[in-house]
C-alpha cells in the first residue's frame, strides 16, 4: 500500500510480453498486493515467433513495429505519454541494455522514482570486460532490488553492487499446470523420442548434439537389443542449413519441416533412427513434443536460464542440462531428475542419451516425477512472491541516490 492509502502502482516492463510472461502476469495479479501494470516495448520480437497475447493488460509502447526497428530517440517521450496517465510507484524493469529498458530507468532517475532491475544473466554468460562490467555496474547499482532467476544469479547482481538482501528469486518461470496438464491429455505410450527444444544460434551448441546423437546411434548398433530412438530438434534460426548439412555428413537420417504426425507414425512404424525438425511450435504443440520425449536434452555453452527445461520439467521429464545453463543448479539433481553435463564433452552426453533411453519406463517415470515435485517449486506464484518481495523492499527503501555522472551515463547509453 502507498503513502497515501491506495494500492501502490507497479509496472513491469518487458521488451514484449509471450505465454510465460503473461503466466506470470497472472500470478501478480491474483496476489493482489500491489496494482500491477504490463508494459511492454513493442507487440512484437522478432527473436520469437510468440503469437501476439492479445491481452488487453499489457500496454504496448509500439503496436507495430518490433522494438529494434524503433529508433532510441523515440522510446523517452512514448514513456514519458504514459506516465503521465498512470504513473508508477515502482518500475520492473527487465534488463538493462536495450534502448527501451533504459529509457525507463532513465526516467525513473530522473523522477526520483525506485525501480527494480529483473534479469537472469550469471558470471559465466559470456566473456567479461572489467570496463563493461564497471559500466553494468554503474547502471545496475542504482535499482533499489533486484528479481533474479535462481542461486548463480544472485552471486552475480551482487557483483554489480545490488544488496545481497535485496535480491529475490523467481524471475525464470514459466505456468507448470498448463504444461502437465497439456501432457497427460497427449501422451502415446507408444511413443519416447529424444528432444531437444531452442532457437538454432551458436551459443546452444546444436552441432555437439548432432554429434553426440551419431554416438549414440552407435552405442545401441554396438550394444545389442539396444532400441535407438529418433531425436527430434525443436526451433528454427540462421543456423538450420548448416545443421542438416552437418546431420547428412555425420551419416544421420534427416526429415526437415515435419509435423507431429510424421513424428508419431514413424516412430510407430520402427523405421531407422532419424533426425525430425519440425521447425518453430507455438505453446499448444508444443506439449506434445514434451509429453511424448524420453528427455529433454539441454547443450548450450551459455545460457542465462533455460526456460524449456522448465517446461520439459513440468511435462513430466527427465532433462539432460549443460553445466554452463544457469537453471542446472537449482533444477536439476544428477541420477534423481537427469544429469547435468560439460557442453563439450560430446561422448558424455551421448552416454547421458543412452542411459536415458534404455532406462525402464518405471525408472523414467520416477524421474519425471521428480522433475515435477522440484519445478512446482518454481511456478508463476514463485514469480509473483519474488517480485512482491523486491517491490515491497523497494518501496521501503525509496530511490537509490545517483550522481550526475550516473544519469549522464544511462542518457549516453540509451542514445547508443
Amino acid at each position: 500500500i502507498g503513502k497515501r492509502g491506495r494500492m501502490s502502482r507497479v509496472w513491469i516492463a518487458h521488451l514484449s510480453y509471450g505465454p510465460m510472461h503473461v503466466a506470470r502476469l497472472d500470478a501478480c495479479q491474483n496476489h493482489a498486493s500491489h496494482r500491477y501494470i504490463a508494459v511492454s516495448a513493442s507487440q512484437s520480437q522478432r527473436d520469437y515467433g510468440w503469437e501476439r497475447q492479445g491481452d488487453d493488460r499489457i500496454v504496448a509502447l509500439e503496436a507495430e513495429r518490433d522494438f529494434d526497428d524503433v529508433p532510441a530517440a523515440e522510446w523517452n517521450a512514448r514513456i514519458a505519454a504514459l506516465w503521465e496517465t498512470a504513473p508508477p510507484d515502482v518500475v520492473c524493469v527487465a534488463g538493462y541494455s536495450h534502448s527501451s529498458m533504459l529509457s525507463l530507468i532513465r526516467i525513473c532517475l530522473d523522477r526520483r522514482v525506485p525501480w527494480v532491475v529483473m534479469g537472469d544473466s550469471q558470471h559465466v554468460d559470456r566473456r567479461r570486460f572489467v570496463w563493461r562490467e564497471y559500466l553494468k555496474a554503474r547502471v545496475v547499482r542504482s535499482a533499489s532490488s533486484a528479481l533474479v532467476a535462481g542461486t548463480p544469479h544472485v552471486d552475480y547482481f551482487h557483483s554489480l553492487g545490488v544488496n545481497r538482501d535485496h535480491i529475490f528469486t523467481g524471475y525464470d518461470v514459466v505456468d507448470n499446470a498448463y504444461f502437465a496438464k497439456r501432457a497427460e491429455s497427449v501422451k502415446d505410450s507408444e511413443l519416447g523420442f529424444l528432444l531437444t527444444c531452442s532457437r538454432f544460434l551458436p551459443k546452444k551448441n546444436l552441432f555437439r548434439v548432432l554429434s553426440a546423437y551419431q554416438a549414440y546411434v552407435q552405442m545401441c548398433e554396438q550394444r545389442s537389443g539396444s532400441h535407438c530412438r529418433d531425436f527430434v530438434l525443436l526451433g528454427d534460426g540462421e543456423l538450420r542449413s548448416d545443421l542438416i548439412g552437418h546431420a547428412t555428413r555425420l551419416g544421420l537420417r534427416v526429415r526437415s519441416d515435419t509435423c507431429l504426425e510424421e513424428v508419431r507414425d514413424h516412430a510407430k512404424a520402427g523405421g531407422k533412427p532419424t533426425i525430425f525438425l519440425p521447425g518453430f511450435r507455438q505453446i499448444h504443440e508444443l506439449s506434445w513434443y514434451y509429453a511424448n520425449a524420453v528427455a529433454l536434452v539441454h547443450a548450450s555453452t551459455s545460457e542465462q536460464w533455460g526456460l524449456v527445461v522448465n517446461e520439459a520439467m513440468a511435462s513430466g521429464l527427465p532433462v539432460i542440462v549443460s553445466h554452463r545453463c544457469g537453471c542446472a543448479m537449482d533444477l536439476v539433481r544428477d541420477d534423481v531428475n537427469g544429469w547435468i553435463f560439460e557442453p563439450r564433452d560430446v561422448d558424455a552426453l551421448a552416454e547421458c542419451m543412452f542411459r536415458v533411453s534404455i532406462m525402464p519406463d518405471s525408472m523414467r517415470s520416477k524421474m519425471g516425477l521428480a522433475s515435477k515435485a522440484i519445478i512446482e517449486e518454481w511456478g508463476p506464484e514463485r514469480f509473483a512472491d519474488g517480485i512482491g518481495q523486491a517491490v515491497d523492499c523497494a518501496l521501503r527503501t525509496g530511490p537509490r541516490s545517483s550522481t550526475f555522472l550516473d544519469r549522464a551515463l544511462v542518457a549516453t547509453l540509451q542514445r547508443r
